[in-house]
Formats: C-alpha cells, structure tokens, sequence
C-alpha cells in the first residue's frame, strides 16, 4: 500500500477516534460522563491487551503499531479534555480508572508466566508471555504522561493568561506525547537491538498523531468547551491542581459563592436605587469587589447624537473610560445595541472586526477579552454594560447568564425609576390640585382618594380607603343606582353627573381605567365641588325671577309680599321682613314680616337702631 494512503487511513483513525470522543463529551451535558468513561476505558484496555499488537504498517521505512499511534494519543486527547472542560475532580477519576485498567491489563498478560514459574500441576503457560519490563514502562510511562499532560496545560495556562486554553491545552498534549515517545522506550527497550527503531518510531509517529488530532481539540476548546455548563475551562487553577483537588472544590464552591452574592448584592441596590448615576456607579464599584474584572463601564444612548456615553466605571480612571470609548469608535457597542444581543470578544488580540488603536490600547492596559451586554427592554436599547477581562476565553456561560441578566434588571431598574418619578409628578399633582380625584374598583370601594375629595367628603383619606363611595356622596345611604352608573360607566366608557351630598354638591366626570393587559380595573373619578356655584346660580335665578315679578305686580301689599318670599329665596332665610322708615325722625313707621316673632318685630319698631347690622 502506497505511503500517502497509509498516511490518510491513519489520520481518518485519528480523527474517528477524536471525534467520537468530542461527540460523546458535547453529549455529556444529557447522558452523563459515563459512556465517555467507557468509550476511554476500552481503550486502554485495548491498548494494554495488545489487541491491536499485531497490526504493523511500514510507512517511510518504519515499523508502526497501531496501539501507540492511534490508541494512546486518542486517550491522552480524552483525558485532556476532560481535565480542560471538567475540572480536576472528574479528571481525576478518569487518569485513576485508566491507571487501574492499566495495571489490571498488565496483570492478567504477566499471569501465564507467574503460573508457569509456579509450577503448580495442571497448569501451562505460553512458550512466549507478555514481558515484564515493557508492562512496567508502560504503566509508569502513562503515569508521568498524565501528570506532564496537567502540568504543562496549567503552567501555560497561568503563566501567560493572554493565552487561550485551546493554546495550552495543545501545547499539553504536544509535550505529553513527546514525554510517552521519549520515556516508553527508553525504559521498555533500553539496552536491547529494537532500542534505536523504537525511539525514532514513537517519537515521529506519536508527534505526527498530535499534530492530527490539534485541530479537533483547537476547535473544541474555542467553540464548545466555553458554552457548556459548569465549564472549568476558564477558571483559575494550582499547576499541581491534580494533587490538590481540594483547592479546586473550595474554589468552585467559594465561585458560586462569589456569583450567589454578586446576585444579592446587585438586587438589593436596584431594589433600593433612587437615582440612576448613583446605581450604575454602585454596581460597577460592586462588580470590580466581587468578580474578576480589569475593568466595567457603563455606557447609556443618548437620544439625540445616538452615541455611547459612559455612566459610571470602576477599575480604570474616567479618562482611560473616554479613550476606550473613543479609539473603539463604538463599533461594538453599536452592534450589540442593534441586534440586541450580547457581544462577546474571547480574544481581543486574535479578533480583527474591532478597531485597531482600541485593539492596542486593550493589550496594554492588560485586557484580553471583553463583553458587551446591551441594556434593553422589550422596545427600548437604554445602553450597555461593557467588561474587559485580562485573560482570553473568561466568559463561560455563567458569567454571560450573570452580566446579561445584571443587564436586565438595569434596564428594568431605568424603566421603573421613570415611572417612579412620573407617579412622584402625578402624586404631587394630584395632592395638590383644587379638584378631587376619587379611584374606585368595580364594586365601589375607594382604592385611592386624594385630599381635595376628602375635604369634600369631611374625612381623612385613610379613613376613606377600602369604603364604598356612596356612603359619602349620598345623604341615605348607597342606594341601588349606583350599580347602574357603574354599568353605564362600563358600557360607555364615560360618564358626566351631579351628586347632591349631605353637605356638597359635587359635578363628577367617570372614566375607565385600564390594566397592563388593556382589560378594565378601576373607575377614576374627577370631583369638583360646585355648591357655591350652584349656591349662586340659585340667587341668580331667584334675582331675575323677582325682578320680573316685581314689575308685574301692581298691588302693594301682594308686591311686599312677594319681595319678602324671593328675598327668603335669594339669601336662603327661613324668616324676612320689611321695615317703612322715616327720613325725617329716623324712625320705623311700619312693618311687613314673615316668619318672625312678634316680639322682636316690635322691639325693632321702637328703636330703628335695634335692626341687625
């Protein structure tokens, strides 16, 4: 068989091994880590039985067994993985169970020999075992492998944190397969005749397997590994984190300890906020305590250039804020404001869409990866939240859940500090005007009353809430026609009357106040007292009533009378009189009265001066 074609059926391998273990990880999410457990724990075992032992192919004049190109670089590909996006609880677990079925393998390939060394009757062994030495170098091999695998991974990966996990994570697997390609034979075949060929044999064709398998793992850790939930991929961790696990649970507890308190915190300033530069400034002072970011800023739109203009920031000083907002031109800011979504820069140094002064600015100041979260309601982009961080691939999903839903609750926060502040202007209105305001349910109740209509009814507002309007509009009690101006209310939408009160008159237009859904909940109510409007329009109209009988009554007595009952009208009087005076004496010389006590006619009589006023 041709090279090239030798060459293409072992990458194929590569690739099949590689990506069912991918595809059985990114299932891992539904089914568990179980039937990757598996999937890996054959392998071994395939690999340390020698299954695929006696499989040899002759590429570039070199012997190569499939055991040590395929198998091996595929479970070292596997458990990488696992550590990568995992953490090291589960990683550990694996390189342990891969050690025992390692051990196990070896164990029962040695067993013939021991049993024929026994000599116990009735047993019989191979003329040719297993050899011993080349069973032990591979178990310590795999040893030193899985601990140079981790080590390199999170030396790299801490050392220099611009640099991405797909970076380290092939960087590691590099190094473990040239530690295997270096080591195994050395202590397997040291000494003998196949010492030369295997160490050229493992070393060209273990690095060649790498090589293949770095795209899988390069896209893996970019594209999958940071949207999975619970990803480890992006946390901190010791180099020798495989030896201390426990370093790792506290700080995977002490996280979701971190962000549950991030929550707490940030709502209760929301929930307490009374104005919104105050706010923003808080939760970015609260976010640079509680998380790991370089820096946050805040940007709100202004309506009437369209531009981002920062709110509040923390981690930088105002001035680096401007010059991030100006060298990045706000692309984007604009982008994420747009579509609405949140944009998420891993790389900052590998990303060629944003602006290459900001690009240079980002990098010096130490900030790798940045997000935009926009700021929005269902119809309304109030800004963005802006984060940088200073290391590439920090944003796992958790963290984007945490900033888009501080997001939300800060454009909610925006919207209900307006509205608080329209109903602080309403309530001020409504307090303060001349007309009463009077809200009821559709049963009558007064849910809301403001002083204006209290004053009307001679009763404070708390003790009017929760009673029933009738019982202080009508003078005997609510009668039934209140439940009919009601349907009329709601069958019209409106309606315009006058009730006559036990001490008011009150002119009352009724509207329909609608919920959220648009459906009717209250009845709103504009009270205006007119009894001394309708106080004079009575006296206007007793006034032209007595001026046009007056000039139709010819006779004296009955004019005096008459004079006497509209002027009882006019000035609503229950008794009047009429006194003659004489100009000369100044005295009274007759009288004409209704409704008043003889007595006190006659006293007024016989002192003019006795007249009231």
């Amino acid at each position: 068989m041709p090279d090239y074609l030798i060459f293409l059926m072992l990458i194929s391998l590569l690739w099949i091994f590689g990506g069912i273990i991918l595809g059985l990880h990114r299932l891992s999410v539904r089914i568990g880590l179980v039937p990757l457990l598996v999937f890996l724990g054959g392998i071994t075992a395939a690999m340390q039985l020698q299954s695929w032992g006696w499989i040899h192919l002759q590429l570039l004049g070199y012997s190569i067994n499939l055991d040590s190109l395929i198998l091996f670089p595929a479970l070292l590909f596997g458990a990488l993985v696992i550590y990568v996006v995992n953490g090291t609880v589960q990683a550990r677990s694996v390189f342990v169970g891969v050690m025992l079925i390692s051990a196990m393998a070896i164990g029962f390939q040695l067993m013939p020999k021991f049993l024929a060394a026994s000599n116990i009757p009735g047993f019989q062994a191979a003329p040719q075992g297993y050899p011993l030495r080349v069973g032990l170098a591979s178990l310590v091999a795999l040893v030193v492998d899985v601990i140079v695998l981790v080590v390199v991974y999170q030396m790299i990966s801490n050392a220099r944190r611009k640099y991405p996990s797909r970076v380290a994570g092939s960087l590691a697997l590099l190094s473990a397969l040239l530690s295997d390609a270096i080591l195994f034979p050395l202590l397997a075949f040291f000494g003998t005749p196949n010492w030369p060929g295997a160490w050229h044999t493992h070393l060209l064709g273990k690095l060649c397997a790498g090589l293949v398998l770095l795209p899988l793992l390069i896209f893996y850790l970019r594209r999958v590994a940071p949207i999975l939930p619970g990803t480890a991929a992006t946390g901190p961790r010791p180099v020798f984190d495989l030896f201390t696990t426990n370093l790792q649970l506290e700080t995977r507890a002490l996280y979701h300890y971190n962000l549950l308190r991030t929550m707490s915190q940030l709502n209760q300033l929301i929930a307490r906020s009374t104005n919104a530069d105050e706010l923003f400034q808080k939760v970015c002072d609260a976010l640079i305590e509680l998380r790991p970011y370089r820096m946050i800023w805040i940007g709100l739109i202004d309506e009437g250039s369209g531009q981002m203009k920062f709110t509040a920031q923390a981690g930088f000083t105002a001035e680096q804020v401007e010059a991030y907002a100006h060298h990045g031109k706000m692309i984007p800011l604009h982008q994420a404001a747009i579509t609405k979504q949140a944009l998420i820069i891993n790389d900052v140094n590998q990303n060629n869409e944003v602006d290459p002064a900001w690009k240079k600015m980002m990098l010096a100041t130490g900030c790798y990866a940045a997000g935009i979260f926009p700021i929005r309601s269902l119809d309304h982009i109030w800004g963005a939240v802006n984060v940088c961080m200073d290391r590439t691939d920090s944003f796992d999903r958790l963290e984007i859940n945490l900033l888009q839903e501080l997001a939300d609750d800060l454009a909610y926060a925006l919207a209900n500090l307006e509205v608080r502040a329209q109903q602080t202007l309403l309530q001020a209105a409504a307090e303060t005007m001349q007309d009463g305001i009077v809200i009821t349910d559709f049963d009558g109740n007064m849910v809301y009353v403001n002083p204006s209509s209290a004053r009307m009814m001679h009763a404070s507002p708390s003790d009017l809430l929760g009673k029933p309007a009738a019982d202080f509009i009508f003078s005997s009690g609510p009668p039934v026609m209140i439940q009919e101006l009601i349907q009329t209310v709601k069958s019209q939408g409106k309606l315009k009357t006058e009730f006559v009160g036990r001490k008011a008159v009150s002119s009352v237009n009724v509207s329909i106040a609608l919920d959220s859904e648009g459906q009717p909940a209250y009845l709103v109510s504009n009270v205006r007292d007119v009894t001394e409007q309708r106080a004079y329009e009575r006296q206007l109209l007793t006034l032209h009533q007595l001026t046009t009988e007056l000039v139709q009554i010819r006779d004296t007595p009955e004019l005096m009378e008459a004079i006497l009952h509209t002027s009882e009208d006019l000035l609503q009087a229950n008794a009047s009189g009429i006194y003659f005076v004489d100009p000369e004496h100044l005295q009274i010389t007759d009288t004409l009265a209704h409704n008043l006590n003889p007595e006190y006619i006659q006293r007024i009589a016989r002192d003019y001066r006795g007249l009231p006023g």
